[in-house]
């Protein structure tokens, strides 16, 4: 793999991981009837998530 594609990876990693935590964090607030998130919430589930992070979003670590 060149450093191109290395780089395209590594960003759509980002994007993709930021987009699952909030999505999920979006619909558990739904789901148990919880108040929207706040500016600042937003942002720190924003932040990329490490892969230990996405394997508790799907019950792996529970």
């Amino acid at each position: 793999m060149g450093e191109y594609e290395r780089q395209a990876a590594l960003v759509a990693w980002r994007y993709t991981a930021a987009a699952l935590v909030l999505g999920v964090a979006v619909l558990r607030r739904i789901a148990e009837g919880k108040p929207p998130l706040t500016v600042t919430g937003v942002e720190e589930l924003c932040q990329e998530p490490t892969l230990a992070a996405t394997g508790a979003l799907s019950g792996a670590g529970r």
